[in-house]
């Protein structure tokens, strides 16, 4: 008797409880509207395929073999440590004349750098991503090792993302005080 008077006043309770704060269309509809609006307002940015041409940023995701993604790579670092190079031997013979051009070249080694890391980091979020959505046990370590060694490259990456940045704000500052000495001497 007492579990169905227990019953019966939950159920009251509940009908009561639906009936008292009921959430009626129009209500929903204004909310629904203002949720739009807030929407629209917002700025988006559309990529198109002639943006992604223009930018010319090699594919981090995708289904690579590790030959490719090695030779990838391995190029991009080979070049960004030529060119690393380059600026640093025409630095050296010309400590006396460093120009806006070099400079520039300083900031074109630092954003490629910057941006070979971060595709290194879309790269293990891809791999990352793959490895939870598998079952198989053999990809799975596989793709383990493949995330190790990328992180190994990013951490490389990153340094050198530091370093380039430490000499282009270095070249940045001896530039800007040359032309302050020069701005000095013409007055």
């Amino acid at each position: 008797m007492f579990i169905k008077k227990l019953f019966l006043s939950a159920l009251i309770l509940i009908c009561l409880s639906s009936w008292g704060w009921p959430q009626s269309l129009v209500e929903l509809s204004k909310k629904e509207k203002e949720r739009r609006a807030k929407i629209s307002q917002k700025k988006i940015t559309f990529i198109t395929n002639i943006d992604l041409i223009k930018k010319k940023i090699n594919p981090a995701l995708g289904s690579l073999t590790n030959e490719k993604i090695v030779d990838a790579t391995t190029d991009s670092v080979t070049n960004e440590e030529s060119e690393v190079l380059e600026s640093e031997e025409s630095e050296e013979k010309n400590k006396d004349q460093i120009d806006e051009t070099a400079v520039a070249k300083l900031e074109e080694s630092w954003n490629k750098s910057e941006e070979y890391a971060s595709l290194l980091a879309l790269r293990i979020r891809a791999l990352l991503q793959e490895f939870y959505s598998t079952d198989d046990l053999k990809l799975k370590e596989d793709i383990q090792r493949q995330m190790n060694e990328i992180s190994q490259r990013l951490e490389i990456a990153k340094k050198d993302a530091e370093k380039a940045k430490g000499e282009y704000d270095l070249a940045k500052a001896a530039l800007e005080k040359k032309k302050q000495s020069l701005a000095k001497i013409n007055k």
